[in-house]
């Protein structure tokens, strides 16, 4: 399968057929031409910002200015935009880390998380000293002593 090149403006027939194959009539390649005249180059004479920037004529043909990119060209008659644009360069080195940025704001809360397990029981502690060290009173139904200086009545009755 090869490949062929079509100049702008060139129509070419294609005819489908019932099986959605396209098929292309033979085509013969010719000899090559002879070679061209050199083209007369360009002449850039600035940038300009908008096309309505242009001069309404130029002094020479070639005369060129380039509006946002593009080259408009003047070839004696008129201005014609002409792409312009060369090859892509090579890749550039990775540049510095940037500075930290500032903090952002603090979120919203959170919801409350699932309860968790019950945790192992603790060791037993050790003994406490008697609430009442000293008994002053004890009749049965009433009780009275001292515990860390501090008299204490349970259930008195006068």
């Amino acid at each position: 399968m090869g490949l062929l090149k079509l100049m702008t403006g060139t129509k070419l027939k294609i005819a489908p057929t019932n099986t959605g194959e396209v098929i292309m009539p033979a085509i013969r390649r010719g000899p090559p031409g002879d070679a061209g005249v050199p083209g007369q180059g360009l002449n850039i004479l600035g940038s300009l910002a908008t096309t309505g920037d242009l001069p309404v004529s130029a002094a020479e043909s070639g005369d060129a200015y380039l509006v946002d990119g593009v080259a408009w060209v003047w070839d004696g008659a008129a201005w014609s935009e002409v792409p312009f644009q060369g090859p892509a360069g090579p890749t550039g080195d990775t540049g510095d880390t940037g500075p930290t940025g500032d903090t952002g704001p603090t979120g919203d809360t959170g919801p409350e998380g699932p309860t968790g397990p019950t945790g192992d029981t603790g060791p037993t502690g050790p003994a406490g000293a008697d609430a009442f060290q000293t008994t002053v009173i004890n009749d049965g139904d009433s009780t009275a002593g001292i515990a860390d200086g501090v008299l204490i009545l349970k259930k008195w009755v006068p």
